[in-house]
């Protein structure tokens, strides 16, 4: 035998003896795993997120509750016929309101994204958030000083642009939260 087959059959042995230590130590790793620790922490993350969604379910049930007296507030003012125009007319500013169609002012919170060398803001990171401040009770939402509406829309554009109500806007994100408002026609 010459010196190169000889070096090859020690390398293929040197390999496979690392490959049956690696094989070994996969098998030692896994008998160690305390599975049972895994599935207590995804319960308890389970735990959390149902008690969450029960606060949420429990909340969206007072504004049925809070709507259905609405109406039996309409119909007792509509059987008496006293103030129903004007029942009717503080709703409809309670609705364009809602809406974002007027101006308001009050306390609030103004949040700053920026996008970083890492990580993008995307469409889906800002409707998130959007649905999390409306779901938490703010009343008016802007962003970059475009007003987000009921039916806002956000799409990706090229060159890091996203649109919003078809208004091109940009990193930083100045996202303008007012939570209880006096409002401004």
């Amino acid at each position: 035998m010459n010196k190169t087959k000889i070096t090859l059959y020690i390398t293929i042995i040197c390999i496979c003896i690392i490959l049956v230590s690696v094989g070994f130590m996969r098998f030692k790793v896994v008998e160690n795993t305390d599975f049972e620790s895994e599935e207590i922490l995804i319960e308890t993350e389970l735990r959390q997120e149902i008690a969450s969604l029960k606060e949420k379910y429990s909340q969206v049930l007072e504004e049925i509750e809070s709507v259905n007296n609405k109406t039996k507030e309409y119909q007792e003012q509509i059987e008496k016929r006293e103030d129903s125009s004007e029942l009717i007319s503080n709703e409809l500013k309670q609705s364009i309101k809602l809406l974002g169609k007027t101006r308001v002012k009050g306390d609030g919170v103004i949040v700053t994204m920026q996008d970083n060398e890492q990580e993008k803001i995307l469409e889906s990171d800002l409707s998130e958030i959007i649905n999390e401040l409306k779901y938490a009770g703010a009343e008016a939402i802007s962003i970059n000083d475009v007003r987000v509406e009921t039916m806002t829309d956000i799409t990706t554009t090229t060159n890091n642009m996203l649109l919003l109500d078809g208004q091109r806007i940009s990193s930083p994100y100045v996202i303008k939260v007012i939570r209880k408002s006096n409002v401004f026609v």
